[in-house]
Parts: structure tokens; C-alpha cells; sequence
């Protein structure tokens, strides 16, 4: 029974990666299962939020993504970028070529920086200043929120059949060839979860800076 779902499970991972472009086996040749466990880890980086008092209302306005015309008192910026490590596992199959499978893909999604911009205009310690403060540190919470929320999306996107796995190895005739369409293929697979959550991000971060949390912000303190 076993060996009967190991030769369903190759034959129809190499269906899928036959419309991927990978070449297929040769006749006859079938690679036994591969060592250890397909593994995926997602990890999210923030950097320490760092606080900035240096810039005008005007040049924050320049700054951010509102135009100069709006009335700027504060900014959060951050830069999103995704990164993949992948471990392959190898075995020659004598006369034939490599079984080749992925062992583990690791995902990191890392902010390179996570920075709060106070209008200068404001005293550090200021009614204003604090209010301020407060609002955009909602934006940096937010940051971490919705990262942590795609984790589950892109371990699933990552359980593709597309990807070689140890149960059913793919018997290649390049390592290096197999490698490079392998990380193709999960960039292609990265692709429009991260789009997703690129937009979840613009989304979710507008709707802090609705109508009704600026007139919150303002009615905190007696003049701006």
C-alpha cells in the first residue's frame, strides 16, 4: 500500500512540475523517499521603534505619503522586505541522476526600520507631543499585527505540490539547475501573498488615520 501512494504522490508531483518546465524523469526511473521532513519557518523582525523630533510639520508633509497640502503632526515609516533561505537534500540514483528534494524553507519578514516622526513644532513632553506620539505608535503596532496575521498564509502557500519534498523526491540531471527553478518557483508562490499583505498593510494603516481619530488626537489638547 505504501509503495503504491509513494508512486501516485511522484507521479503526480511530476505532473505539476512538468507544467513548471522542469524536465522530467527518465522512463522508468523512480526516486525513493528522501530523508527528514519538509519543514517551513516564517519569522517576523521588527527593529526597536525609534522616535524622531527633528523635522518641521512641513517637511513631514514632504515626507509622507499625504502630500505637503495636509496638515502633518506626525509620520510612522516603515520599509517591509521578505527574505527565503531554502535547504535542499540530494541522492544520486546510480545511472540516472539526483533525487532532489527541499528539506526546509525559512521566510523572515523584516522591517528594515520602524521610525516615529513628532513635528518639531512640539515640545518633547508637550500635550501636543504626546498625542502625537500616541496615535503613531498605533501605526507600529499595527505593523507588527498584520505581519503576524499572513504567517499562517504563507506557511500554506509553501505546502505546495510544486515544491519536492522528501516523500516524493524529483530525480533531476542538474543540482544547480534544480536549485535555481526550485527558489523560482517559491518567489512565484511568495509573490501574491506578500501583494496581499502589502495591501492588508495600506489598508489597515488608513484606517487609523480616519476622520475620527484625528479630531480624538486634536481634542486632546487645548491648541495646535
Amino acid at each position: 500500500m505504501r509503495k503504491g501512494l509513494g508512486a501516485a504522490a511522484a507521479a503526480g508531483l511530476a505532473s505539476v512540475l512538468a507544467l513548471l518546465g522542469w524536465p522530467g524523469p527518465a522512463p522508468g526511473a523512480v526516486c525513493p523517499p528522501g530523508t527528514g521532513t519538509y519543514k517551513v519557518e516564517v519569522r517576523t523582525e521588527l527593529p526597536p521603534v525609534r522616535t524622531h523630533h527633528d523635522l518641521s510639520r512641513r517637511q513631514l508633509g514632504l515626507l509622507a505619503f499625504h502630500g505637503p497640502t495636509n496638515r502633518i503632526l506626525g509620520v510612522t515609516a516603515s520599509n517591509l522586505r521578505a527574505a527565503t533561505a531554502t535547504r535542499y537534500g540530494y541522492r544520486p540514483l546510480e545511472g540516472e541522476g539526483t533525487c532532489f528534494w527541499v528539506d526546509r524553507v525559512e521566510v523572515t519578514l523584516r522591517y528594515e526600520a520602524l521610525d516615529i516622526y513628532v513635528a518639531s513644532e512640539y515640545p518633547a513632553g508637550s500635550c501636543q507631543y504626546q498625542a502625537i506620539l500616541s496615535h503613531e505608535s498605533k501605526h507600529a503596532a499595527a505593523a507588527q499585527a498584520v505581519l503576524d496575521d499572513y504567517v499562517q498564509d504563507i506557511r500554506s502557500a509553501l505546502t505546495s505540490l510544486s515544491i519536492p519534498k522528501p516523500p516524493s523526491p524529483l530525480l533531476v540531471g542538474a543540482v544547480s539547475e534544480a536549485r535555481q527553478k526550485t527558489q523560482a518557483t517559491i518567489e512565484k508562490l511568495l509573490q501574491p501573498v506578500i501583494e496581499r499583505l502589502r495591501k492588508t498593510m495600506q489598508e489597515t494603516q488608513s484606517r487609523i488615520d480616519s476622520p475620527a481619530e484625528y479630531r480624538r488626537v486634536e481634542s486632546q489638547c487645548r491648541s495646535w
